[in-house]
């Protein structure tokens, strides 16, 4: 009975010495909440829709300084505008630790890639893998807009690749302040957007230098 005992006492111990940090990354349009399919004006008096916006962030980890204090777990994580509750998460860590950075990757690692499709957020049934040779989509934005001469107006951005020269899994570290155990990122549509040529290029759907850029824009525009 005494080593029953014993264990429950630590197994409270444990619990008690975890917070819980939720964490969001909101998609926001000239600092409101972005709304699928809305139609938004450009600054050319143009016009464009979202329709599509899906992306990876994956291996997450808390930092104090240059210090380590926390690493997620199989740190997969599918952020969808069809899906709001995508794009928020809980994490526990230990009570004692204390955070004032974030780094986490903007895709999917060449490792994971050439391992294969898996499951959870990574399964392709989410419709985010391409093919073992391809690998997964880090980001996909679809939409429509005048500016788009292409059939419909639509244009269509599927941004992946993990071999070099387009290896294209990029890395965001930023600053933080938790408030209320709750750390908010936010992703800039309207910025990535309007740093788009749509009138030039409106179609993306293979590894190239063009879609490395645009992945770049994608992850400049994820900030506080």
């Amino acid at each position: 009975m005494k080593p029953v005992i014993i264990f429950f006492l630590f197994h409270i111990q444990t619990v008690f010495c975890q917070k819980s940090i939720n964490f969001s990354l909101v998609p926001i349009w000239q600092g409101e909440a972005f709304v699928l399919d809305s139609i938004y004006e450009l600054p050319s008096n143009q016009h464009v829709s979202i329709e599509v916006l899906k992306f990876y962030i994956s291996g997450l980890i808390f930092l104090y300084d240059d210090e380590i204090v926390f690493r997620e777990d199989y740190s997969y994580h599918l952020m969808d505008a069809a899906i709001p509750e995508s794009f928020k998460f809980n994490l526990l860590i230990e009570e004692t630790k204390k955070i004032n950075k974030i780094r986490f990757q903007l895709g999917i690692d060449s490792i994971t890639n050439i391992s294969g499709a898996m499951g959870g957020d990574l399964d392709p049934t989410k419709g985010m893998y391409w093919t073992w040779q391809s690998g997964y989509i880090n980001v996909k934005l679809e939409g429509k807009s005048s500016l788009c001469a292409s059939r419909n107006n639509a244009f269509i951005f599927h941004l992946g690749g993990y071999l070099k020269p387009f290896d294209e899994c990029k890395t965001i570290e930023l600053p933080i302040v938790i408030h209320n155990n709750t750390i908010v990122v936010n992703f800039d549509v309207y910025s990535t957007i309007t740093s788009i040529d749509l009138a030039q290029q409106n179609h993306i759907m293979s590894p190239s230098a063009d879609a490395k850029r645009l992945l770049g824009i994608v992850a400049q525009n994820i900030k506080l």
